[in-house]
């Protein structure tokens, strides 16, 4: 397929010979080459050929700019600009880093060999394909209309007003998932009734969307009887230092105990007489990190919506919470202790937050990370 790469290494020769084997695995590709962080500023910036789909860049280069600051001017110019970063196995800071500020992937400089070059291909192919996904979205005329459904109606006043608003870019979140734990039991027993179900889901939904809204957040998405939510200043006069960290674990909270109320009304619904009750309950994840947000919808169907590892670090929590349960990543704690030191007695003043283990193989989030649950003081 045709594309534009950047070639960003200082090193010539591992230069060279990636342009080579990367040309004849890829016939149609444009290939453009730098030899540091300046000079592929210069055609990040203005291409000589048609804009760049990909850049592959060194982390490590000479004074004038490290592969970060490649990273970092490629997501200004074009958030959709996939960045693959080859680092050394040593330098696992340095890969963090790169994963923070938004890199597609990272791939360990010291394996580079012929070996290599078909994986970084397929990488570079499949960046290629998930830029071109994204840009196609985008490339319908957004209407707003359809679009307010997502937010509280004082914070869409603002949006008509700077549908500017609404751009894709990266933007320092807390991503929220709910899901109900024993649904499908409620579902088996409500098989004859789905006038019940509907009425009981109408409840639920209608009930997590006041919350959301009144919290200050964004409504994602409804996910059969899952519920995304966002969290984040989307306007600049919104200075919130934790990322929306806050407002997110309240509303988590509010949601669980009201949700409890919901099951003790339509639990008799669901239980047939001189049975045991099945535990019913809202489980929670959240996660605060950068990561792209924006209108991704299409000319069909408007999405505001936001992707990425954050994202996926959210909904994997999500998965593991019991019923009742809110977890929190070690990032979102992080923001809930500022708050409280901060402003003691306020905001953060109502969680309890309590180590509960470690979770690992999240997708372009290399390591271990800690997980807390929150709970009302």
């Amino acid at each position: 397929m045709k594309a534009h790469v950047l070639i960003v290494d200082d090193d010539e020769a591992m230069r060279d010979s990636l342009v080579f084997s990367l040309q004849r695995e890829n016939k149609y590709w444009t290939i453009s080459v730098a030899n540091g962080a300046e000079q592929a500023r210069q055609i990040i910036r203005s291409p000589l050929e048609e804009p760049i789909d990909v850049v592959l860049t060194d982390l490590v280069m000479g004074p004038e700019g490290s592969g970060i600051d490649v990273l970092e001017c490629a997501k200004g110019q074009d958030p959709f600009m996939m960045v693959i970063v080859f680092t050394a196995q040593e330098k696992e800071l340095d890969r963090f880093e790169a994963y923070r500020h938004g890199a597609f992937d990272c791939i360990e400089k010291n394996q580079i060999g012929k070996r290599a070059w078909k994986e970084i291909s397929v990488k570079a192919n499949a960046a290629i394909d998930f830029r071109r996904l994204a840009l196609s979205e985008l490339e319908s005329q957004k209407r707003l209309a359809v679009l307010s459904s997502f937010f509280d109606p004082r914070v869409f006043e603002a949006v008509q007003g700077d549908p500017k608003l609404l751009g894709v870019k990266m933007r320092p979140a807390t991503v929220v998932f709910w899901d109900i734990r024993g649904f499908s039991h409620i579902c088996n027993n409500l098989a004859t009734r789905p006038e019940l179900l509907r009425e009981l889901m109408f409840e639920y939904y209608s009930l997590a969307t006041d919350i959301i809204f009144r919290h200050h957040g964004i409504l994602d998405k409804f996910i059969g009887d899952g519920i995304m939510a966002l969290f984040f200043p989307l306007r600049p006069e919104d200075d919130d230092k934790a990322y929306g960290a806050g407002h997110a674990a309240s509303a988590a909270l509010d949601l669980a105990a009201r949700f409890r109320s919901i099951v003790s009304k339509w639990q008799a619904h669901w239980t047939a007489p001189g049975t045991v009750p099945k535990e019913v309950g809202l489980g929670c994840g959240m996660h605060t990190g950068k990561t792209l947000v924006g209108n991704l919808g299409t000319a069909q169907r408007e999405q505001f919506t936001a992707i990425g590892p954050t994202v996926n670090f959210a909904a994997r929590l999500e998965t593991l919470a019991k019923p009742d349960q809110v977890l929190a990543s070690q990032a979102t704690v992080g923001f809930l202790k500022r708050l409280a030191d901060g402003a003691p007695g306020g905001l953060a003043a109502r969680f309890e937050i309590e180590p509960v283990g470690a979770v690992s193989n999240i997708k372009n989030m290399p390591g271990r990370h800690g997980v807390y649950s929150i709970r009302e003081r």
